[in-house]
């Protein structure tokens, strides 16, 4: 057996929480090392629960503890580690929620992971600069609409037919009375947000439906020119407050022509 089968074989076999310890593995005195195995596969499925309750903590509160190491379980026998920080590791849980049958009374519950997925992915971004909306000035205005935007490394867009941002925000809320109040008076409307760090802390910020499809357009590439018709096309002719807005928020690191 070569070394990637020898890997391959180890990794199946932590994943087979019901079977044999390979056969190929040892111990220091050469004899069977079942026992030893089934500890250290249980570690790896300990550790991997542990992550996705970290970076989850929302979703273990909607379901409770016990449904939720239920639920992680079965993932985690699915959908093993690509990489080895496991600040990496849950990227696709919210996709698994929604197809998780048991989880199918909590509709809202998927988005929610969605939120809090985006949340570790803007709180560990890459650190960037921050345009004020003063910047525009210096583009000449004949090359306006050629003008392109790169968002900061740290901003998330959300959408979602749920209130899914404020069921996250409420959960915020360290008092449990006040938590119970925000929840028992929020609106049953979809949301949308933006999420962004531009310097230490993660800004969340409920938005109107253009301003979030506004700054897909600039991720995707678009230009102001472009955007400008995309936007007002499709009713909206605020365009210069929509991009003090964007600024605003420290959702744009730099500006380009090409």
């Amino acid at each position: 057996m070569n070394w990637p089968e020898t890997q391959g074989g180890f990794a199946q076999a932590l994943s087979d929480r019901g079977g044999l310890a390979p056969a190929f593995v040892r111990s220091s005195l050469g004899g069977p090392v079942g026992a030893r195995f089934n500890v250290y596969r249980n570690n790896v499925h300990v550790g991997l629960s542990e992550a996705l309750s970290d970076t989850y903590p929302v979703v273990r509160a909607l379901v409770g503890d016990e449904f939720f190491r239920g639920m992680a379980q079965v993932y985690i026998e699915h959908n093993k580690p690509v990489s080895p920080v496991l600040l990496n590791y849950g990227g696709s849980f919210a996709a698994f929620i929604a197809t998780f049958e048991p989880a199918g009374s909590l509709p809202f519950l998927a988005d929610v992971a969605r939120v809090e997925w985006a949340w570790t992915r803007c709180y560990h971004a890459a650190e960037a600069p921050s345009l004020p909306v003063e910047s525009l000035q210096s583009v000449p205005e004949d090359r306006l609409d050629d003008l392109r935007f790169d968002l900061h490394p740290s901003v998330e867009l959300l959408q979602s037919a749920w209130p899914a941002v404020s069921i996250w925000n409420a959960h915020q809320i360290n008092d449990p009375e006040a938590r119970r109040r925000a929840l028992a008076t929020l609106s049953q409307d979809g949301q949308c947000a933006v999420m962004v760090r531009p310097v230490a802390d993660v800004q969340v910020h409920l938005v109107d439906p253009a301003i979030r499809h506004l700054l897909q357009l600039f991720r995707e590439g678009a230009s102001l020119g472009k955007a400008a018709e995309v936007i007002s096309d499709a009713g909206q002719n605020d365009l210069g407050g929509m991009l003090g807005f964007i600024f605003s928020m420290g959702a744009v690191s730099t500006l380009h022509t090409r």
